[in-house]
């Protein structure tokens, strides 16, 4: 242990804590302090209606600071910040933790965040895709590929207990040795001003939606182009940053009248709200997810969803379509039977859905989920057992 504070002690020196933001709870009896190693953001900015993560990283230093635990937070990307103070519990969702484990003590809590699929699962799936690509039009790069492999999962390994953003689909992507001491946390969204009622939900216009940030390869835009594409009297309307290199492998297709990209938009924005308004329905065909928060979004705005099981929501019984493969043929038969489904169906089905959703994936129901995972993490955590579980 004195060997431990004296490196601490030099490190701090050679390398002071430049991005760091301290936090102090407000409760008398302190509890401890806790590495938060997460988003730096919004705790600099503010937490800006963009993507479900930075509300959600805000909430969850809300509940360490609630709890009794003063917060120092880092971002996850910080690979130069080097711990100076005795931790009682680092909150990790990526590799920091495993980078601080010869800095920690044994009664130490060490949690982990996961937000997505095994790495080597999701790395796996990645390339095989882009290798699918690759046969069929041009070299593209894979662009959601996990680089430290090794280190992520050296983190999952070590940790003590892992918070996991995702249903038993994603779960089970896992090694079995280690999902016992994992928790399921359902995901949220931004906020949202735009959303659907009963008499919004169908227009004499069913047009469909592929709304993702990034990854058009993991996210199955090929297939959708090629079925559109072949389908002209169906409409797709394409809403995120799609990659220069799969933008130039796709040139042909994405010119077609009946296919519409629009690059990245904000959800507040005019032009997103008109596209919504035509949408029916929205297309998720991902091979790799924890849940996907632009899927939650689209539940929530009330649209018909077509998911593929690795979006890591199941849906209500007997509503909205759940692709069980990823293939052409499946997705193009549950695109036609969506824009033929009888009006009525379709409605309750929507309404089904958005209620589910709504209710589901509020940001009520995560922060009591995480505070009741947090708790009994610390209240269970016993350093002489090899694996925890809650």
């Amino acid at each position: 242990m004195v060997f431990k504070r004296l490196k601490r002690k030099l490190t701090s020196i050679l390398r002071p804590e430049k991005d760091l933001i301290s936090f102090k709870s407000p409760l008398l009896k302190k509890q401890g302090i806790v590495l938060f190693s997460y988003l730096l953001e919004p705790f600099k900015l503010g937490v800006k209606n963009v993507h479900s993560n930075r509300w959600e990283c805000f909430e969850i230093a809300q509940i360490f600071l609630k709890l009794g635990f003063d917060v120092d937070v880092i971002d996850w990307t910080d690979k130069n910040f080097i711990p100076s103070k005795n931790y009682d519990i680092i909150f990790d969702i990526h590799s920091n933790l495993q980078r601080f484990l010869h800095l920690l003590g044994p009664k130490t809590l060490k949690i982990l965040h996961l937000t997505g699929s095994y790495p080597r699962y999701h790395n796996q799936v990645e390339l095989a895709k882009i290798e699918e690509i690759r046969s069929k039009k041009r070299d593209v790069s894979p662009q959601r590929i996990i680089i430290d492999l090794k280190e992520i999962e050296r983190s999952i390994k070590e940790a003590n207990f892992c918070s996991l953003i995702g249903n038993d689909i994603t779960l089970n992507t896992y090694p079995k040795s280690i999902r016992g001491k994992f928790t399921k946390i359902n995901v949220t969204s931004p906020v949202l001003k735009n959303v659907k009622t009963k008499d919004d939900f169908l227009l004499e216009e069913r047009e469909f939606l592929w709304f993702y940030p990034n990854g058009a390869a993991l996210r199955n835009l090929d297939l959708l182009l090629e079925i559109f594409s072949k389908n002209k009297n169906l409409k797709l309307n394409i809403v995120g940053k799609v990659e220069a290199d799969f933008l130039e492998a796709y040139s042909k297709e994405l010119k077609l009248p009946n296919i519409n990209y629009f690059d990245f938009l904000d959800i507040e924005s005019q032009e997103f709200k008109n596209i919504i308004k035509k949408c029916f329905c929205f297309i998720a065909p991902s091979l790799s997810e924890g849940i996907s928060s632009s899927a939650v979004l689209c539940l929530k705005l009330g649209l018909f969803p077509i998911l593929s099981l690795n979006t890591g929501i199941s849906l209500p019984k007997e509503s909205g379509i759940i692709l069980k493969k990823c293939v052409k043929e499946d997705i193009e038969k549950a695109i036609l039977s969506a824009y033929k489904m009888d009006k009525l169906k379709l409605k309750k089905q929507i309404s089904v859905c958005q209620k589910f959703a709504l209710k589901e994936f509020s940001q009520e129901n995560f922060s009591l989920a995480m505070r009741d995972f947090i708790s009994k993490a610390i209240n269970n955590f016993n350093k002489k057992d090899g694996l925890y579980e809650l």
